[in-house]
């Protein structure tokens, strides 16, 4: 961890975050920054992104975007893949099933697999096109001047696009990593390994250059530290803690306990939500599963998870609804995929979702592999019970002490309190974050770098 002992107070630096996603509360990586930006002066933060969702302009006032129009060779590349798709399902009568890229081409079979090869194979080599940047874009990042450039990378277009922008104004830029996409992406089928040697090297520029890195955990902040030799500090998503826990709901004689479920569906944590929906069938009477997700999540997924007794879709929150929600929760639920493709790139995560959990006072079910770092850190916490195994008793036997020992479930849900009140209350992590980017725009973070 950098020494604070020489930095100067409230210091603001200029600020150009340079990421895919947008700095608003649409996804996870907006809903990190937007937590640390808060209260930032409004003339020393900037953003150059790709979200057809403009930031919240009360974060983040200056932006530009780039389209795939800001990317003419993978305009040119999609419109060969599409004709080339629309071509192999004519000739196969239409049965080739083409599913998504993120499927794991190491688990599919049959016509499926080409899909997913191809899928991915044409999702790296686009991934090489880069941005063209206009003159008038490289005016605007000369113009707002910033003091160094932050960016959650991500891809190979967005570090081009980040060493492109730090060309451009001639300033360092901080890697923020919120997932462990260095270890996963491009290297599951052999037409991958070019772009992967390609972002590696694009990798290693920013890593040389840069003055600190940041990891959205502590354990990612560790374990890079060590792989790339770079000082880390973890920032995770930070919330307003109160000031003593909330109280539980009362529940009267034969009450159900309510779990909720809020986040997202995707990397088939889907699969995970279904497991706790069977689990809770068999003890409907005495406990329901309500979940909320978004409504893009909801239109792919809610089908498999209807038709179980206790299993409710409560619809989607709106930014103002999540605090009400998870107030008048028994028990927060959290789940993590156990298919190996989604538990390698979130091992080093921590979901947005947990520090708002534990801030609310609730116990946590965490039911997930035991590795990853939201079920180790819910359980290090000590804020819930962690299911680490896909194991249908071991799961039940956690829901059923959930359910019968109310005890338990304040116990857990004052610790994940305190743990929210030491590591995650925004007053003290805006601040901490704001002396960590004030120092890295200095000289003095140079010599903090490992040789």
């Amino acid at each position: 961890m950098v020494n604070m002992a020489h930095r100067d107070t409230c210091v603001y630096p200029r600020v150009l975050v340079v990421s895919a996603a947008a700095l608003n509360r649409q996804t996870a990586t907006g809903i990190a920054f937007c937590s640390l930006f808060e209260g930032w002066p409004a003339d020393r933060l900037a953003q150059l992104h790709a979200d057809p969702v403009p930031p919240d302009a009360r974060i983040c006032g200056q932006h530009l975007q780039l389209t795939l129009v800001d990317v003419p060779l993978d305009r040119a590349f999609r419109k060969l893949l599409q004709g080339w798709l629309r071509q192999v399902k004519r000739a196969d009568s239409g049965k080739v099933s083409v599913p998504p890229a993120s499927a794991d081409p190491r688990i599919c079979s049959g016509p499926e697999k080409w899909g997913v090869w191809l899928k991915h194979t044409a999702s790296a080599w686009a991934d090489l096109a880069r941005f063209s940047l206009s003159i008038e874009a490289r005016n605007w990042m000369r113009a707002y001047d910033p003091d160094l450039i932050l960016s959650n990378l991500g891809s190979i277009r967005q570090i081009n696009l980040a060493l492109e922008a730090a060309r451009v104004v001639k300033k360092p830029i901080v890697p923020f990593f919120n997932d462990d996409w260095p270890s996963t992406h491009y290297r599951w089928t052999l037409g991958d390994f070019v772009p992967r040697q390609v972002l590696l090297r694009r990798l290693r520029q920013i890593i040389r250059t840069a003055p600190i890195g940041i990891g959205g955990s502590d354990y990612m902040a560790e374990e890079y530290q060590l792989r790339y030799g770079l000082t880390f500090e973890a920032f995770m998503n930070c919330v307003e803690v109160p000031d003593l826990p909330s109280v539980s709901p009362s529940k009267g004689a034969g009450a159900r306990i309510r779990f909720i479920y809020t986040g997202g569906l995707q990397l088939e944590r889907h699969n995970s939500l279904a497991d706790i929906g069977s689990a809770i069938s068999n003890l409907h009477a005495e406990a329901e599963l309500v979940i909320y997700a978004p409504e893009s999540d909801l239109s792919l997924y809610a089908a498999e998870l209807r038709g179980f007794p206790g299993l409710r879709i409560g619809g989607s929150l709106s930014a103002d609804q999540v605090i009400p929600t998870l107030r008048s929760a028994d028990v927060l639920v959290h789940v993590e995929s156990f298919g190996q493709a989604a538990r390698d790139y979130t091992r080093l995560s921590l979901s947005t979702k947990i520090p708002q959990y534990m801030a609310s006072g609730r116990p946590i079910l965490a039911y997930g592999p035991g590795e990853t770092s939201s079920c180790r850190y819910i359980a290090d916490s000590g804020s819930g019970v962690v299911v680490g195994n896909r194991d249908a008793t071991e799961l039940a036997i956690a829901i059923r002490s959930l359910i019968e020992q109310p005890t338990l479930r304040d116990d857990l849900g004052r610790r994940g309190w305190e743990r929210a009140r030491e590591r995650h209350n925004s007053g003290v992590e805006r601040s901490r974050f704001r002396d960590i980017l004030a120092l890295a725009a200095s000289s003095k973070m140079r010599g903090l770098q490992p040789a």
